[in-house]
């Protein structure tokens, strides 16, 4: 046990701080692993590193105050924090190498752009087979007009067209 009162206080709230930097770890390994930016994951890195500092200096001012018989417990402490870095330092490795996000954020951003010259290709498509909404044959559907072979040819063609822009747009 500490000698005084103050030095009581003072191992709790040393104490304390190690594990307040050991929750801020983990609070931090979340977004960690939802980023996709390599440079903030690297400000999140250096937020876990900082943290992981505080939390060694704490255990390293406790040994200076605690009695000689809970010096066991500062150990299998220190022990605990080195394997909770450990794991961090292999989740971190993991959320690198996490593709999924990356993947993601990519598709999502990209399918906007291609989706919008997929169906301006096929607009401009619709144009040039029906250049105005008066010669848009009235009363029949499209397997009525797949069935002429004019219709069918410039179809075909236009489809083509359109499949090569699409194409074109995604890479």
């Amino acid at each position: 046990m500490p000698a005084t009162q103050a030095d009581t206080w003072r191992v709790k709230a040393l104490a304390a701080t190690a594990v307040a930097a050991v929750r801020e770890i983990q609070a931090l390994q979340a977004p960690h692993i939802a980023e996709s930016d390599d440079a903030a994951m690297t400000r999140i890195e250096k937020r876990m590193t900082a943290a992981e500092g505080v939390a060694r200096n704490e255990l390293e001012m406790l040994a200076g105050l605690v009695a000689p018989g809970s010096r066991a417990q500062l150990a299998a402490a220190s022990t605990a924090l080195d394997r909770f870095v450990d794991l961090n330092t292999q989740l971190i490795a993991l959320s690198r190498r996490n593709t999924n996000v990356r993947s993601l954020a990519l598709s999502l951003g990209q399918k906007r752009m291609l989706t919008a010259a997929c169906e301006d290709s096929l607009a401009r498509s619709r144009t040039r087979l029906w250049p105005s909404e008066a010669s848009l044959p009235r009363g029949r559907d499209s397997r009525d007009l797949s069935s002429s072979r004019g219709s069918m040819a410039a179809i075909a063609a236009l489809d083509g067209d359109a499949r090569t822009s699409c194409r074109r747009s995604a890479r």
